[in-house]
């Protein structure tokens, strides 16, 4: 897992480094680096429907490169959990299922401004924008009371196989970020930004919570992580193996609302150097 989560970290700043280098007619660089804070929450399984719903604290950083007025690439970092709960959701209260989950992962996006951006400007110091990228990311669902859920149900040596979940799963996956924001220039140097970001997920497990029931045994010490709502074994027979755990969907969704500082650097290359932006990208007029 370690490794995995290195590796991804290695591709992620290789092609970040890419897109820097790489960009036609750039004869200077104008860097941001900054740190965001704010509210994440998920959609899946447990919480189908609800907005932000119990949202916890994240928070990360990012490198901001620009390519002109309008468009730039970055890379960042994010540090966040989410949990929910079935009796908070209040669509399933009886399945009493509840998780937490932390997450850390690493991002590659690009940003257009719908209006012309410059940090440092006056005239052009406001803008709305759009971004999408792709992530790497790192997850582990644990219970309430920190036990790790990760195979809580295929490491069971019973476990016949029925339907799906036989297969163990990876607590890491990619993911496609997406969403909105604004940007507005506060100083010669300093960017504020408020965005909403959604990670689509290419996994169905950030929650714990999918497919159907397996058969077990009473006393079993994982059956209460697997169906807290105490109808695992009734008089020593299970009455809900094989009925379905979780919903339909394939893919888990996470949600990140928040602010973000960041900083401006002019690294030039040549005293002739404009990243296409001219006398733009340094005088604050």
């Amino acid at each position: 897992m370690k490794n995995k989560g290195k590796t991804g970290l290695i591709v992620a700043v290789v092609l970040f480094c890419g897109f820097v280098f790489a960009s036609n007619g750039a004869d200077a660089q104008v860097i941001e680096v900054g740190l965001t804070g704010g509210l994440s929450s998920y959609y899946g399984d447990i919480n189908p429907i609800k907005p932000f719903n119990e949202p916890r604290v994240g928070f990360g950083g990012l490198v901001r490169y620009y390519q002109g007025s309008r468009w730039a690439f970055r890379f960042s970092y994010l540090n966040r959990m989410v949990k929910a709960t079935d009796e908070k959701v209040n669509i399933y209260p009886e399945r009493k299922r509840a998780f937490k989950c932390d997450i850390n992962d690493f991002a590659l996006l690009t940003e257009f401004n719908f209006l012309d951006f410059i940090t440092g400007s006056k005239r052009s110091n406001i803008s709305p924008y759009l971004f999408a990228g792709v992530s790497f990311v790192l997850f582990n669902p644990k219970s309430l009371d920190d036990k790790e859920l990760c195979n809580i149900l295929t490491d069971v040596d019973d476990y016949d196989g029925h339907v799906d979940g036989t297969d163990k799963y990876n607590r890491y996956t990619m993911a496609v970020p997406f969403g909105f924001g604004v940007k507005y220039s506060a100083g010669k140097r300093i960017c504020l930004a408020a965005e909403w970001r959604v990670d689509w997920t290419w996994t169905d497990w950030i929650d714990d919570c999918k497919g159907y029931y397996p058969l077990w045994e009473s006393g079993d010490e994982w059956a209460n992580y697997a169906d807290p709502s105490g109808n695992v074994a009734i008089d020593g027979e299970n009455k809900i193996k094989y009925l379905q755990r979780g919903d339909s969907v394939k893919y888990d969704f996470l949600s990140f609302l928040s602010v973000t500082v960041s900083f401006k650097f002019n690294l030039p290359r040549s005293k002739k150097c404009d990243v296409g932006l001219g006398r733009k990208a340094y005088i604050y007029y």
